[in-house]
């Protein structure tokens, strides 16, 4: 064996150490990478669950408040009739809207006589 076939063969082994080790040390790089990037998407979910929170108490409280409301007997599962109607604030506007249309007519047609104009709010 001559020494050309010695020095040959050992750089060709020390280059394939030398790779291992390269190849070793990249797939390591990689994993460091991969783990760094799970440890910054938990944290960056850990703070959107924290910031969201709030929000969804919120909308716990309101949906058991609904549930609740819903049963039979709650606030939101009743007969609903006309006396609840003429309490609502819309049915007072309404009223008050007709009225002042019915004497704002009146006002401008001059010859009503005034009783029509009182069956007329009466009947509005």
């Amino acid at each position: 064996m001559s020494w050309t076939g010695v020095v040959v063969g050992g750089a060709s082994l020390l280059g394939s150490l030398l790779s291992s080790s390269a190849d070793s040390s990249a797939t390591q790089a990689q994993i460091n990478a991969a783990d760094a990037q799970i440890k910054l998407a938990q944290s960056e979910f850990n703070t959107e669950q924290k910031n969201l929170a709030p929000y969804q108490s919120a909308g716990l409280g309101a949906f058991q408040q609904l549930t609740a409301g819903l049963q039979p007997g709650g606030q939101f599962n009743k007969p609903f009739n006309a006396a609840d109607y003429q309490q609502s604030p819309g049915y007072a506007f309404e009223v008050q809207q007709g009225n002042q249309a019915v004497t704002a007519g009146a006002a401008a047609r001059r010859n009503v006589p005034f009783s029509c104009d009182t069956s007329s709010i009466a009947r509005h």
